[in-house]
Parts: structure tokens; C-alpha cells; sequence
């Protein structure tokens, strides 16, 4: 669909919605690699009467701050594949409407 002021490409819109939800789950995995490794570095390789266990702690924190910014990207993804929806049905009644 394109007119002066807009142009659609439903499947471009599509396409960048589930590569967003993609992303999404690749971060969330190298997050889970990251907790992994950290979780077993301060069970064994870095264990002290503090300062690994603040650090445990640190991580576990910001993965779950990085999971929150993240979910901005199921949003963003979502959003994509509705107004892509939304567009091509208001098109496609446009169109019918015409006589």
C-alpha cells in the first residue's frame, strides 16, 4: 500500500515483527548462558565470605533488569504484526467500498 505520506509493506512489517520476537528469545538465551556461567563461577570458582555472593547477587539482578528491557522488544514485535493486520483490513475495505 502506498500513498503520499505512507507507504506499507505488510510483509516488511511482518517480517521485522518476528525477527524482534527472534531477538528476543536469542537474548534471553545468551542471558541464560550468562547466569550459567556466573552461577558456577561463584559455586566454585570465586567463592569468598562476601564478595562473591554481592556478585551472584549483581548478576542475578541484572539479568532480570536486562529480561524487563527486553520484553520491550515482544511489544515493539507485537505492535509491528498488529498495525501490519490493521492496515491491509482497513485497505482491503477501502477497496471494497469502491464501486
Amino acid at each position: 500500500m502506498s500513498a503520499s505520506g505512507i507507504t506499507v509493506s505488510y510483509e516488511q512489517m511482518d517480517a521485522a515483527a518476528s525477527r524482534l520476537l527472534a531477538q528476543r528469545q536469542t537474548i534471553d538465551a545468551e542471558l541464560d548462558r550468562a547466569r550459567a556461567l556466573v552461577d558456577e563461577l561463584v559455586s566454585g570458582g570465586f567463592v569468598t565470605q562476601h564478595a562473591s555472593g554481592r556478585f551472584g547477587a549483581a548478576a542475578e539482578q541484572f539479568v532480570a533488569g536486562a529480561r524487563q528491557t527486553m520484553s520491550g522488544l515482544d511489544e515493539m514485535g507485537g505492535y509491528l504484526a498488529r498495525a501490519a493486520q490493521t492496515l491491509q483490513q482497513v485497505d482491503r475495505d477501502l477497496a471494497a467500498r469502491i464501486h
